[in-house]
């Protein structure tokens, strides 16, 4: 059977309570990334607002990860309805910031 990669237990994103707590002080902080050009990309393509990506970011739920990815960040993806539409929106962590990498 394949796994994914294990988290180690000190590790700061050892579970979603931890990954959301962190988002939310990431908010608070405006140490959040909005500038990756996938994430822009498809911003424009799906016809979904920043207001959204915020509301997904403040009170969506996790519903995937923490899983590591190659550039050693932990990766999330929150769900949220928002003025009728299903907003994911996948969060790159790392202990200084967080990163959005796109939005569903």
């Amino acid at each position: 059977m394949c796994m994914g990669k294990v988290i180690p237990i000190d590790s700061p994103f050892s579970d979603i309570d931890h990954c959301a707590l962190h988002i939310k002080k990431c908010l608070g902080r405006s140490d959040v990334d909005f500038e990756q050009p996938h994430f822009r990309e498809r911003l424009q393509d799906r016809d979904i607002t920043m207001r959204q990506v915020l509301s997904t970011l403040q009170k969506g739920k996790i519903v995937d990860g923490p899983k590591r990815d190659v550039h050693n960040d932990f990766r999330v993806k929150m769900k949220r309805y928002v003025a009728g539409r299903k907003i994911q929106v996948v969060v790159a962590l790392n202990v200084g910031k967080c990163t959005v990498v796109t939005v569903i």
